[in-house]
């Protein structure tokens, strides 16, 4: 798989609500994440904290992408009916050995916390 393929099945696995163990295999050991309102320091406390509360009727819609062979930058609308919820988000992966290293997502925290 090239990096865009490694993104795309873990926002398909992500976006699903199920299953979310999935990601594992998908994440290297030293993976972390980086959001507005979350931060996780290794794999298995961010699948724990998705399964804890599962995407569930999350949509997206790609805008743009920009990668090479170890990033990949997403630019997506962000949808959920409820609470209703459109807002852009960007998230960048950094990719080594076919693997997701980290995760650095962008977005407004408004439309969250309003």
């Amino acid at each position: 798989m090239n990096t865009f393929e490694i993104v795309m099945k873990y926002m398909n696995i992500l976006f699903s609500g199920e299953n979310l163990d999935r990601l594992l295999p998908l994440l290297s050991e030293n993976f972390t994440f980086k959001g507005p309102l979350y931060k996780f320091e290794n794999p298995n406390e961010y699948v724990t904290a998705m399964k804890k509360d599962p995407p569930q009727g999350f949509q997206y819609n790609i805008l743009n992408v920009v990668e090479n062979d170890s990033t990949v930058c997403l630019i997506y609308e962000f949808r959920k009916e409820v609470p209703k919820i459109n807002t852009t988000m960007a998230q960048l992966f950094q990719i080594e050995n076919k693997k997701i290293v980290s995760i650095l997502l962008l977005f407004d925290t408004a439309p969250f916390t309003s």
